[in-house]
């Protein structure tokens, strides 16, 4: 089976973007589409109906391909920084290790050079395609021989690949050549050709530059591919300003998504930014924080990082002002932030034993477990039928002195359940959940909104997220010479 090989230039230049929309574009081939990455590193992740976290972007790209079934085959290793040093490595959805750089750089051959090429060729038996993201730039010297994500995948004789440059950063051209060039050459003899991504103007003062890269590779540029929104699918690394205007706060729900370090499992914020009555604004220092109709504390992959920041830019005294007149929604490590007390006595959070006073703004102790807690869920606010669907990644489990649940859960990893979950007070508009996603479900936002007057319109961010997959891969038809991949695809 074929295997279609996406390599960037750089980190950033759109090479997740472009992979979930061929995703999407194969699969209306009619052809049986997966993605994979080998190795990603993100604090953006999700779990499988598995109980398999995996990246995120992954998770969306099997959206995009229509895979009924999703598995941690997808992304068989995924690195979540801790600190500058050291990473957590999930390996087949669960963690495995807590590495510094230099020790998981001798692993990789050692140990999982095997499981990420045994994934890949699962994927290969039950696809017709296998669409292959690669990471950071297609080759790195230093890294090049272990590399995982970029250097494995063709090592599959039937693997092609296309690089792709990002022109609004500069030097498009040059580093392309340059990637092509570093290649092995038996690599560039699969290169198909090369994506100029992210063009803002004319596309016609481009004309020689493609001409200059083609003489030197003897390989077409397939394709300029313009700087649109719905190419603005998934943020997959950072919570950066994006590229193109945000929406204007004025009649829309104007919410205030506080931004400290360590912010994880971010993604879930891009689908609440689809909906098209929010206004999602990025809030750093106390002084940005305004009149919001929303303050949304995020989840954090160093809860304790997180909290000192709030404490040292004293986010958290506005957070307490305005309790009682705005809603405060705390998500997983957001959760954990308001808590009284946070404990993690065998240092699975900072790699040694901690523990620190919360902003005490919710009646609950966390302790930190040494298993982790990954599953997909289920779930009903107490007082409503609507089920809600997301999903849980942690270690902090809470207990509390004053119990008053927010949900109900029903089924976790497909397992019927009933289980009470998370912490409401509507006096102080104070609401807490260890469930991702629920904060993209306009049920849910019309839950909480209901105290300020406000309610968003009832689409499903699923349903928003593939239509903007869908108008992109119109575009990308158009941009990109298609036709070619296909062809590329069936020999």
């Amino acid at each position: 089976m074929t295997k279609l090989v996406v390599l960037g230039t750089a980190s950033g230049v759109g090479k997740s973007t472009i992979t979930t929309v061929l995703c999407n574009l194969f699969s209306k081939e009619g052809l049986n589409v997966y993605p994979f990455k080998a190795q990603n590193m993100s604090l953006n992740s999700t779990s499988t109906w598995f109980g398999e976290e995996i990246a995120y972007i992954q998770y969306i790209q099997c959206l995009a391909a229509r895979v009924k079934t999703v598995t941690a085959h997808v992304n068989p290793v995924l690195l979540k920084p801790v600190s500058e040093r050291v990473s957590e490595v999930i390996v087949l959805g669960r963690p495995r290790y807590l590495l510094d750089g230099s020790t998981y750089m001798s692993m990789m051959r050692a140990r999982l050079w095997d499981v990420a090429d045994t994934s890949l060729r699962l994927l290969s038996k039950v696809s017709d395609i296998v669409i292959v993201e690669g990471a950071g730039a297609g080759f790195e010297p230093n890294l090049y021989e272990q590399d995982l994500a970029n250097r494995l995948p063709m090592t599959h004789r039937d693997s092609k690949c296309v690089i792709v440059a990002d022109i609004y950063r500069g030097g498009a051209f040059t580093s392309a050549l340059g990637t092509f060039l570093s290649l092995p050459e038996t690599v560039r003899e699969r290169v198909v050709g090369f994506i100029i991504n992210r063009l803002c103007g004319d596309e016609r003062i481009l004309r020689e530059a493609i001409r200059w890269l083609e003489t030197k590779t003897k390989k077409k540029v397939l394709g300029v591919v313009h700087l649109r929104e719905e190419f603005n699918i998934l943020p997959e690394d950072s919570l950066d300003i994006p590229l193109l205007a945000e929406k204007e706060p004025s009649s829309l729900i104007d919410v205030a998504l506080i931004s400290y370090p360590g912010v994880a499992n971010f993604g879930e914020f891009h689908l609440l930014k689809l909906n098209p009555d929010v206004c999602l604004r990025l809030v750093r220092r106390a002084s940005e924080i305004g009149e919001p109709d929303l303050i949304v504390l995020p989840g954090s992959r160093n809860v304790f990082r997180s909290l000192s920041y709030l404490k040292r830019m004293h986010i958290h005294e506005k957070l307490i002002k305005l309790a009682g007149s705005v809603p405060i929604v705390g998500i997983c490590g957001g959760f954990q932030i308001l808590s009284h007390l946070i404990e993690d006595p065998y240092g699975k959070e900072t790699g040694e034993p901690v523990r620190a006073r919360g902003l005490g703004m919710i009646p609950a102790r966390v302790v930190y477990r040494e298993s982790k807690i990954v599953c997909r869920v289920r779930c009903r606010l107490l007082d409503r039928r609507d089920l809600l669907v997301g999903f849980e990644i942690h270690r902090g489990v809470p207990s509390f002195s004053r119990e008053s649940p927010l949900f109900e859960v029903l089924e976790r990893n497909r397992e019927q359940c009933s289980a009470l979950e998370g912490y409401q007070d509507d006096k102080n508009m104070l609401y807490a959940t260890m469930i991702h996603e629920v904060i993209s479900r306009p049920r849910f936002l019309n839950y909480i909104l209901r105290g300020v007057g406000k309610r968003v319109s009832e689409i499903e961010p699923e349903d928003l997220l593939m239509g903007r997959i869908e108008r992109a891969s119109q575009l990308l038809k158009r941009y990109v010479d298609f036709d070619l991949l296909v062809r590329i695809a069936s020999e």
